[in-house]
């Protein structure tokens, strides 16, 4: 985790309640990954190990490869089979690069693939759900679901595009939130306590989570976000 000249990145839990910190001892953490993302790699990479290696009683890698396909097909204008094998081979080449890594924490149970989720036999019973939580005109999913695209679309210089494209990149995100919520309702059925991703979940996710998922029993892939911080290394020794 050193950087080559202004000292070393630590990470650290934001965005959940101290109580829910008190449970990561005895609970089984979910690390979403999402393949491309610069949190995702390298020093920030290492320090999330660290830190989930040393706070959990387990942790499994979720590794969302095969969904960037969308995101892919949308940016590249390729065809679907296409933007599959990139992403898929990003997918290989993100574990011949980190695994090792995350194998060296006793708590790591290994790294579940997109694809093992998306060829489940009930996804489709899922994306049905969600795809029927979408109907009607004051669908809080609905609502949710067209904040996100919006907030993905006036991202970046995508707002400026040609409205054909815009169009064609609408399509393709809303194909992206609808399965990755359809997986999120089959991740809801693991053994998973927390769901451990760098930034808050999209509003999509969100409301999935809260209508479908949310427990006062027990937890049930409660979000936990992260921060990272460069520290002088004198500071951390």
């Amino acid at each position: 985790m050193k950087g080559p000249k202004d000292g070393i990145i630590k990470a650290s839990f934001s965005g959940c309640p101290v109580s829910d910190r008190s449970l990561f001892p005895d609970s089984h953490g979910m690390l979403l990954i999402s393949v491309g993302q610069l949190y995702h790699e390298n020093e920030k990479m290492l320090a999330t190990f660290e830190l989930i290696g040393r706070k959990f009683k387990h942790y499994t890698i979720m590794l969302a490869d095969t969904l960037q396909r969308h995101n892919i097909k949308a940016s590249m204008g390729i065809t679907e089979e296409e933007a599959y094998q990139i992403s898929k081979n990003s997918g290989d080449k993100w574990i011949e690069k980190y695994e090792v890594k995350a194998n060296k924490y006793k708590n790591y149970l290994g790294i579940q693939r997109w694809d093992t989720y998306l060829n489940h036999p009930s996804f489709e019973i899922k994306k049905q759900i969600i795809e029927k939580a979408i109907q009607g005109d004051n669908s809080k999913l609905k609502t949710a679901i067209q904040y996100s695209v919006d907030e993905y679309i006036l991202r970046g210089e995508r707002a400026n595009l040609p409205k054909r494209q815009i169009t064609f990149l609408r399509q393709n995100c809303e194909s992206y939130l609808i399965e990755e919520c359809s997986i999120m309702l089959l991740l809801a059925e693991e053994n998973f306590n927390f769901d451990i991703y760098p930034t808050s979940r999209n509003a999509a996710m969100e409301t999935v989570y809260n209508l479908f998922i949310k427990s006062e029993i027990r937890k049930v892939l409660a979000p936990v976000s992260l921060r990272f911080k460069r520290y002088a290394q004198s500071l951390v020794l």
